[in-house]
């Protein structure tokens, strides 16, 4: 009779946990969610994260309810493809694909019921934004029309990283919690684009930085740029944990290094993702580890 009382009191839990966590950081609330969805199973999850998210709104908490419901629908669509066996990119493709509908289709009434005075309203909570954090806006010179103009890509992204984070932490939340996962582990070091990302990219980087392009079109290029770079780095992060694989690096040092070159160097990682592509680094490093292999057996 324990175990049935403890039972849903973890998924309870969970479900909370990954509220706060997708309050207070956007992203991290979608490994508690993996995890639930694999051990509760289709539509007793979707039951259940349509009920939070009807919870939310009933608090009056409607941007926080919004954001949870499409990493909730990201990370719900992701587990039903991953049955189809289809490649890394792809899941994530249709899976970030359907909630931006969503929000642009939110956005697009948003739009109808402000009226013409709408980007005035979106640089004014941008710059609100910013005024929070004037260290960094005395850093980097943050322009709020800047970045209100790259809002599209950014949400993108969001997803993106939620989407990864899914896959990276849900094993460990399940393990912490005691669920059981109805799908296997992804090999996220096999994660590889496509060939129409690095064409994306090429002419994206052209269009957002030749001189002479119309403003509108760099606009819409630098939002691509950005979705493309970031891809870039998780191919990036892929051939670096193929290394780390290869070398034997204990999980603490590979804590440590991640941390410092997604901090610190995320446009080496995302270069090192693009060279991949035409380098095929993770070939290289299999063929290493192949005849490291051969060479200690022989011994």
């Amino acid at each position: 009779m324990l175990d049935s009382i403890r039972h849903p009191l973890k998924i309870f839990a969970l479900y909370v946990w990954a509220v706060v966590l997708t309050a207070l950081t956007g992203v991290f609330g979608a490994a508690p969610l993996r995890a639930l969805r694999l051990h509760l199973g289709g539509w007793l999850y979707w039951v259940i994260t349509v009920g939070s998210v009807v919870v939310l709104l009933l608090f009056h908490w409607i941007p926080l309810a919004a954001f949870f419901a499409c990493v909730g629908l990201t990370v719900g669509l992701a587990a039903e493809l991953e049955k189809k066996r289809m490649t890394l990119f792809n899941i994530g493709f249709w899976s970030v694909l359907f909630p931006l509908a969503f929000i642009f289709a939110a956005f697009a009434i948003w739009i109808e019921k402000i009226g013409p005075g709408w980007p005035k309203i979106i640089i004014q909570q941008v710059e609100t934004q910013l005024s929070l954090v004037p260290r960094w806006n005395e850093l980097i010179k943050l322009n709020a029309q800047e970045i209100t103009q790259q809002i599209p890509s950014l949400v993108i992204i969001l997803f993106i990283f939620s989407l990864f984070i899914s896959w990276l932490l849900s094993d460990r939340v399940s393990k912490i919690f005691g669920l059981k996962s109805g799908l296997e582990s992804l090999r996220l070091n096999h994660f590889t684009v496509p060939d129409i990302v690095v064409w994306t990219f090429l002419f994206s980087f052209a269009g957002a930085f030749l001189k002479g392009t119309p403003g509108w079109l760099a606009i819409i290029a630098t939002n691509f740029l950005n979705v493309c770079i970031v891809i870039f780095f998780l191919q990036g992060l892929a051939v670096i944990t193929t290394f780390f694989a290869l070398m034997r690096v204990g999980w603490i040092w590979r804590v440590f290094f991640l941390t410092v070159l997604v901090t610190q160097l995320f446009i080496l990682v995302s270069l090192i993702g693009f060279a991949d592509y035409w380098m095929g680094f993770r070939v290289r490093l299999a063929r290493k580890k192949l005849s490291m292999d051969r060479k200690i057996f022989k011994k």
